[in-house]
């Protein structure tokens, strides 16, 4: 499924002509003159009356000073105009993608945390769904579902089976998965999408991991889910694979229903007796009231007192314990597999002590030698082994 995609946004560019105009101011300078009348010089005495008066020297006109010649002011340089670029248009940047909303009726990316409640998933689901999910369950029980965490009954999909049958295909697919995601400690978007892919081209497999019927057309095959299953598994992480299967085999050892005192009745006389001597009676209690995986853990200090064939009691007898019962034959099958496959056995037989010193990629060197057992069961122990897996993972 896609988020749908967004449009593209546009930016469009105005310009913005400034024009600057600059006054010159013309100083005209103007120099004017005063007219000033001269002093009357003082007359001469004259000599003799009938000397003849001397003509009166004529008085200058003063002269009247020069006119300036106007400077001309000068003209003004025009201001050029500032040239406008017009900017070329530019792409605008590409926005910041954000989370886009889920529509309704779409479980993609949906994740199951345990703060996650029944509305989150119920605001993912279409109007049918939820139509289905409030008149199946009846209205006061809607009403709780939509409060309550999703893992609040231990993960267990099983247990919401009417819930189920209210859901398509492809949201019990997505769901189931997300269930099993939470149960295993999250898987990245990477192995999520690869399995919701296989659970898509193979819905039974999911609903059997979830422990549901399969309605298909279709009855289902244990060894083709099983088998599906296995492609579900290989979509994850060498680190996400080590993580599930260490949390898979201690969840069946935590619901196998045995201790280490089944074990111990395993036990040759010699082997018990080297046993007691090579534990404290603390120790040796512990063994006793411990889980198979946790009991052998305890006593590794006394490993050497256990022979391979003896270790090899103990695999069969560790898997029927949390498998069921195998046939005469399934055993016998079991019992050359782990002869042929030692390295697979110690890892058991050793509490898985020492698995947190090895790499993801040689823990599962060894590790997944051990879906070739698979091979010896029959269609019946098949669904049980898948059936359990979903039981004991359920309430990891």
């Amino acid at each position: 499924m896609r988020a749908p995609g967004r449009p593209d946004g546009r930016v469009g560019w105005r310009g913005a002509f400034v024009m600057a105009l600059a006054l010159i101011v013309l100083v005209a300078l103007t120099a004017c003159g005063s007219d000033e009348e001269p002093a009357e010089p003082p007359a001469p005495e004259s000599v003799a009356e009938s000397a003849p008066e001397p003509a009166a020297a004529a008085t200058p006109e003063p002269a009247e000073p020069p006119a300036p010649e106007p400077v001309a002011a000068p003209e003004p340089e025009p201001t050029p105009e500032p040239a406008v670029t017009e900017p070329e248009p530019t792409e605008p940047p590409a926005p910041e993608p954000a989370e886009a909303p889920q529509p309704v009726g779409s479980l993609e990316d949906f994740i199951i945390t345990p703060a996650t409640t029944g509305q989150d998933l119920l605001d993912r689901l279409s109007e049918t769904e939820t139509s289905c999910i409030r008149e199946t369950m009846g209205e006061g029980v809607y009403q709780i579902i939509r409060a309550t965490p999703l893992l609040l009954a231990g993960g267990d999909a099983a247990s919401a089976a009417p819930l189920f049958n209210c859901l398509t295909v492809e949201s019990v697919v997505i769901l189931g998965l997300a269930f099993n995601s939470a149960q295993a400690g999250g898987w990245s978007a990477e192995t999520r999408r690869c399995m919701i892919e296989v659970g898509l081209e193979h819905p039974e497999a999911v609903y059997v991991r979830l422990g549901l019927e399969w309605q298909g057309p279709e009855t289902s095959n244990p060894a083709e889910t099983l088998d599906y299953n296995v492609q579900i598994y290989d979509c994850m992480s060498d680190q996400e694979k080590m993580d599930f299967t260490l949390n898979y085999w201690r969840a069946l050892d935590r619901h196998a229903g045995a201790t280490g005192t089944d074990i111990v009745a395993l036990l040759s006389e010699s082997e018990a007796a080297c046993v007691g001597e090579g534990l404290s009676e603390d120790q040796f209690a512990a063994v006793l009231d411990a889980s198979p995986l946790e009991a052998v853990a305890i006593g590794s200090a006394v490993s050497h007192c256990i022979t391979p064939e003896t270790n090899i009691a103990i695999f069969v007898s560790g898997i029927q314990w949390a498998l069921g019962d195998l046939s005469d034959e399934s055993v016998a099958c079991v019992e050359d597999f782990a002869k042929e496959n030692p390295a697979y056995v110690n890892l058991l037989s050793s509490g898985l002590k020492d698995v947190s010193a090895m790499t993801p990629a040689e823990f599962l060197a060894i590790a997944d030698i051990g879906t070739e057992s698979y091979d010896c069961m029959t269609a019946e122990e098949l669904w049980r082994v898948q059936e359990n897996a979903t039981a004991a993972l359920a309430g990891s």
